[in-house]
């Protein structure tokens, strides 16, 4: 009987023999081998950048983006067949049909009976011509910088487990045979087949299609805060690339992408206009005055879509809605020592007749000035709310929590209307141990911003406090609504109030300083001497001399804090562990006692350290004078601050930023600012003394209105980079 390869038609034939008398016994089953082959395309989803080591020369086109380079992605091919007696009975063979030009027909054929002929590549195009068993056209696709030998090419690992056998397409190089990674195939629609035969010579097959595609969308950032004015026509039109900060994308290029645009609200999905194209512009008129939002799509070749949301503001400075010339509203943000407040939101809403609602935003200058110039409807009614919730820490630190205390106390009332509300940092409206308790887990670290209130809180200059010794009587006036404007010019102004700040010490702008003059140095007395890992040791901190309050961060490298060890005025609220940090901050001269687990051996002044890269490291002496701290072991050595880089301040930031650092002797000091391109965009050098310092730079240092920002400040004590971000949001 002549043998087919289709499994159906095989026959089974059972054999039974007696053996000197004994029973019959079955030896064998005429049986093809056991497969499950997948029923539909196996469909791999590539999130993953182009890998240009792969599929790289100039024969493998990117039809897509049009350039010398296939798109792929790493893929897991198998199977699993089993046999009624070992796996070690079947073998396994792939025919793998290939794609490569992206045009729908599987040109290329790889054999896993013909491997390891032409390492780092294969035989393109070998099936068209039916030749499926010849070379075809030479092509690599393995660009690594390699030698020859260590080149990938295409490879079969197979495994073993009882009756079962598991065969993958793999890559392996000519010198490492028994060495696999899985294969990276380009997208596109491919094809194998797997064929399985067993010891009698009985055979399987499963065929089923693999289709790569990319599924990563484009990732889109919006230029945000645009202002426009209607046009003389009575509208204005904007396109897409108005709104487009920056776009990236996994697999398509910039030019190759498409870009769309609508009105928020007014869709889902990639927006079409009427004909399927995208919809890449909107027109806003004479009735759509104020602020909107907008969505800004992105599409990629391979029709994956995402979108950021942008604000956008509408107005009619020059009247071509045949308005009357409308009022200006202007006015300052000044702290209690009139000092104007930089970079707060000043929100405009009103309504005027049967007309919509209309709303308007600015951002306060250096000298805490906004304006809205001849904007508003005459006759309108509106209403002036400023806001600013950045940097919660400036101006913060437990030096106030010491005048809270005694304000609580009565020891030393505060006195002041604005200092009482800026305690009330809970925002009960009344100032209690609550509110020591939760700026405290501000400065330790805990909490990164305050739990109920913003960083800074304003009220209208003109409140009028019936008790100035309990301001919350009266209901605080933090926003200013005016009703049926007329007046050419309307002067709003306000009072800034840092939250937690009660001692008037937060920067409001770029022009104050926030360099930290210390007068001395605060020591905390430590007893040297050497640990061993696994030890557990108590270590006592001795104050030096009397302070009001102190608190900074100490680095703890190869040491594990347990407990800490309740004293006189000190207990774990006065603490926050960290992984690799314990921050403090306490009221007075309190010495403590750490209880810590060594992770490794060593010199306990080498595992201590004070910074202030989570809280910052000062105390205040008994006239509220700051003071720098240090470690000091064995009552003289010495271990002082080392640099250190902060996070600029604001940020984000519209107009104007501040950029921290700390010297511990005087030094040239460069600071320089890359985009996202590592584009070297602004460089400053200056020379610093020992201490806390800082450069400012506001919106001309920057070559664009928003972005992302890398900012490097490079001294004789070594350099350090962080992030910022410039938004007009």
């Amino acid at each position: 009987m002549k043998r087919s390869r289709i499994s159906s038609m095989l026959a089974c034939l059972c054999l039974t023999y007696s053996l000197y008398g004994a029973e019959t016994i079955r030896v064998g089953f005429n049986q093809t081998p056991e497969i499950i082959c997948p029923p539909d395309t196996l469909i791999i989803c590539d999130t993953t950048a182009n890998d240009a080591n792969f599929w790289n020369e100039i024969y493998w086109l990117d039809v897509t983006n049009q350039i010398k380079n296939l798109p792929e992605t790493t893929v897991d091919i198998s199977i699993t067949a089993k046999d009624l007696s070992s796996g070690d009975n079947l073998t396994i063979e792939y025919e793998l049909y290939l794609d490569l030009n992206n045009d729908g027909i599987q040109e290329t054929l790889v054999k896993s009976t013909e491997l390891g002929e032409q390492s780092g590549g294969l035989g393109w195009d070998n099936v068209l011509y039916n030749n499926l068993n010849g070379p075809g056209e030479s092509r690599h696709f393995d660009r690594r910088a390699v030698l020859p030998a260590l080149k990938y090419g295409f490879a079969k690992e197979e495994t073993v487990s009882g009756v079962e056998r598991t065969a993958i397409v793999k890559f392996n190089t000519f010198t490492e045979q028994n060495s696999f990674v899985n294969p990276q195939l380009p997208h596109g629609k491919h094809k194998v087949v797997w064929i399985v035969k067993d010891g009698q010579g009985n055979e399987s097959t499963c065929a089923y299609d693999i289709q790569i595609n990319d599924c990563e969308a484009p990732m889109v950032e919006c230029l945000n805060g645009l202002h426009v004015n209607i046009m003389p026509f009575q509208f204005i039109q904007l396109w897409a690339t108005d709104f487009l900060n920056s776009v990236s994308d996994n697999f398509t290029y910039n030019p190759f992408l498409k870009f769309a645009i609508r009105k928020c609200g007014e869709g889902t999905g990639f927006p079409l206009d009427i004909n399927g194209s995208p919809q890449t512009n909107i027109i806003y008129d004479c009735t759509e005055l104020g602020d909107h939002c907008i969505e800004l799509w992105a599409l990629d070749g391979s029709y994956n879509a995402d979108y950021c949301q942008a604000q956008l503001s509408v107005g009619d400075t020059f009247c071509n809605c045949e308005c009357s010339m409308g009022v200006s509203v202007a006015g300052n943000l000044m702290t209690w020592l009139d000092v104007g407040i930089e970079e707060a939101k000043v929100s405009l809403t009103g309504t005027v007749n049967f007309a919509p609602p209309f709303s308007f935003s600015d951002i306060s200058t250096n000298m805490g000035v906004y304006d809205f110039l001849s904007i508003v409807p005459v006759g309108a009614n509106f209403t002036i709310t400023p806001s600013k919730n950045d940097n919660p820490l400036n101006g913060v630190t437990t030096y106030d929590l010491v005048l809270v205390s005694k304000h609580i106390l009565g020891v030393e009332p505060l006195g002041d209307p604005l200092k009482m509300i800026a305690a009330d940092v809970n925002h009960s409206g009344s100032i209690t141990t609550f509110d020591i308790v939760e700026t405290r887990k501000l400065i330790l670290g805990i909490y990164q911003e305050f739990n109920n209130n913003t960083a800074w809180r304003f009220i209208d200059k003109d409140q009028i406090f019936s008790n100035p010794q309990n301001p919350f009587t009266d209901t605080l006036r933090e926003s200013i609504s005016v009703t049926e404007a007329v007046s050419n010019m309307l002067d709003l102004d306000f009072w800034g109030i840092k939250t937690g700040d009660v001692n008037y010490s937060a920067v409001a702008n770029s022009f104050m300083s926030s360099d930290d003059r210390s007068i001395g140095t605060f020591y905390l007395d430590i007893d040297n001497r050497e640990i061993v890992e696994g030890e557990m040791l108590e270590v006592k901190f001795n104050t030096s001399n009397p302070v009001q309050a102190f608190q900074a961060t100490l680095n703890i490298n190869g040491l594990q804090v347990v407990s800490v060890e309740n004293s006189i005025n000190v207990n774990a609220q006065n603490f926050a562990v960290f992984s690799d940090a314990l921050t403090l901050s306490i009221d007075g001269a309190a010495s403590f006692t750490i209880r810590f687990r060594a992770l490794k051996s060593g010199n306990l002044s080498d595992m201590l350290s004070i910074s202030s890269r989570i809280t910052k490291a000062v105390a205040y002496d008994e006239t509220g004078e700051p003071l720098d701290i240090a470690l000091r072991f064995n009552g003289t050595n010495v271990t002082e601050r080392g640099f250190e880089l902060y996070q600029n301040n604001p940020n984000p930031f519209a107009n104007s930023t501040e950029i921290g650092f700390y010297l511990p002797e005087a030094s040239s000091t460069t600071l320089s600012v890359f985009d996202q391109t590592g584009r070297l965009v602004y460089e400053q050098k200056q020379h610093f003394d020992g201490g806390d310092h800082a450069f400012y730079l506001d919106s001309s240092n920057f070559p664009e209105t928003s972005g992302l920002y890398c900012y490097r400040i490079t001294t004789e004590f070594g350099s350090s980079a962080r992030m910022m971000m410039q938004s007009n949001d």
